[in-house]
């Protein structure tokens, strides 16, 4: 897609969300001037929604007053075509849950190094925002209350940036939430938060403590089946130490973990920079190689092994089904019809057959009078027992087989969005965004493809029950 939008180029739609949809634009100017940024545009039906618009604008003005390498740059806040848009920068990268996704897909958590780079990077960016004050010196207040790994990304150059501030909090806000109103995602979400109560930036350090254990451990920590579920686990806070079940995780690094993730926030880090601190020294310590040129080398090799087990795959699937015996059409037979049967071939020339001998009848005593008339209602009784159970059987065996199964509901959205979906080699009619049709839990193949990039194949489990969310992101085509 390609549409003109004020002094910008919008070039492919990269998420839609609740609010607002983003695009990869390019800015226009003067003598072939051209700069690669992202248009952040409130959807149309929101657009005449004074409380949305209002949201919208706070995040502007909440964003422009951040200036840090580790969190997203805001260029322009403007109007055009009757809705509000940001100007911001462009980040070639990866969101965090992409990335454990990846790991998963590998089958081995993120090395822990990284997944501490990579939060005490993200805990510099937010005490930056927590830390701003106005020209008069007094502090803003301002409160992430959605840091989650969509909202943290990694550059392909291993930078990390913090994007995002939709529902954050500043103490001059135009808007305020409603009391028994939650804002944010239910998963990341300190206990005080869950419950609805004030809330300060120490809610953002529970958020970052969450990510960074399920980094370590490839386990999503509160996540249950459903939001209520989910919301009593966040207020348990029952939390296991990451080292019980990662390797090279040691005892300073689970007190880490744990004390950000406390549930009274007095017991957790009272700001970010102190977690910031902790998290590099035992990076110095351990002497492991976190720099960004070694996270960015680690997600490369990441990708790499992610393709090279897809093609192994792919390789053995064609090898299989190579070897396989190719199966006998069906033959439709239909009910009062009988299939002849097939003739034997052979070798030998054609000759006249040989006359059929004379049949020899058996000899045998003539029957009593009156049996075969016994004979013949026996026989008509068990005729009509065996019809009966029968009948019984298959309708058993029918309900059996057209009783719905139970599955999860799977939502698949992609990168860029619009593109074309087949399940199990079946297209669909709608487009990315959609919600597959319900099928029963299994395993299923998936294909999500949209011209200019490289069509994304793999096999999808889909489990009993629950909810399931299905983000890819297509390369563009080389």
């Amino acid at each position: 897609m390609s549409e003109t939008y004020g002094n910008y180029e919008l070039l492919e739609r990269i998420a839609t969300g609740g609010m607002a949809e983003i695009f990869r634009a390019k800015q226009l100017g003067l003598e072939g001037f051209e700069k690669e940024l992202c248009i952040k545009r409130i959807l149309p039906h929101l657009a005449r929604e004074p409380q949305f618009i209002k949201m919208f604008l706070d995040e502007a003005r909440i964003a422009a007053r951040l200036s840090h390498p580790n969190i997203t740059q805001i260029y322009n806040l403007g109007a055009q075509g009757g809705t509000y848009f940001i100007a911001m920068e462009y980040v070639d990268g990866r969101d965090l849950r992409e990335i454990w996704r990846m790991c998963e897909a590998r089958g081995q958590p993120m090395p822990p190094q990284y997944a501490c780079r990579i939060v005490a990077e993200a805990c510099a960016a937010l005490h930056h925002a927590h830390k701003k004050t106005n020209k008069q010196g007094k502090p803003l207040g301002i409160v992430h209350r959605d840091v989650s790994p969509q909202n943290i990304l990694v550059t392909h150059t291993g930078d990390v940036k913090v994007v995002d501030f939709g529902i954050a909090k500043a103490a001059d806000s135009s808007t305020h939430t409603r009391a028994g109103v939650l804002k944010g995602k239910f998963a990341y979400m300190s206990p005080e938060q869950a419950q609805g109560t004030r809330i300060d930036r120490r809610t953002d350090i529970f958020a970052l403590g969450v990510i960074l254990h399920e980094l370590i451990t490839g386990v999503r920590l509160f996540k249950r089946d459903t939001d209520v579920s989910t919301l009593t686990a966040v207020g348990n806070c029952h939390v296991d130490p990451p080292g019980d079940s990662a390797e090279g995780v040691d005892d300073e690094l689970d007190d880490i973990v744990l004390k950000a993730l406390a549930k009274n926030p007095k017991d957790r880090f009272q700001d970010c920079e102190e977690m910031q601190l902790a998290l590099e020294r035992w990076l110095v310590e351990k002497s492991l190689p976190s720099s960004s040129a070694a996270l960015a080398q680690f997600l490369s090799q990441l990708g790499k092994d992610i393709e090279k087990a897809a093609n192994e795959r792919k390789r053995k699937s064609t090898k299989s089904s190579s070897k396989a015996k190719p199966r006998e059409p069906t033959k439709l037979i239909r009910s009062g019809e009988y299939e002849e049967p097939e003739e034997e071939e052979i070798d030998e020339p054609l000759s006249q057959p040989k006359p059929m001998p004379k049949r020899r009848e058996p000899t045998q005593a003539a029957p009593p009078p009156g049996s075969e008339k016994k004979q013949k209602t026996s026989t008509s009784v068990f005729a009509f027992l065996f019809g009966v159970t029968l009948v019984a059987l298959l309708a058993v065996l029918g309900v059996q087989f057209l009783r719905p199964t139970a599955a999860a509901v799977v939502k698949v959205t992609s990168q860029p969005s619009g593109a074309n979906v087949y399940w199990n080699g079946e297209p669909l009619k709608d487009k990315t965004p959609l919600t597959l049709p319900p099928a029963g839990a299994g395993s299923y193949w998936l294909e999500v493809s949209v011209d200019g990039y490289e069509a994304y194949r793999a096999k999808v489990e889909v489990p009993a029950s629950g909810e399931r969310d299905l983000t890819v992101v297509l390369r563009p085509a080389k």
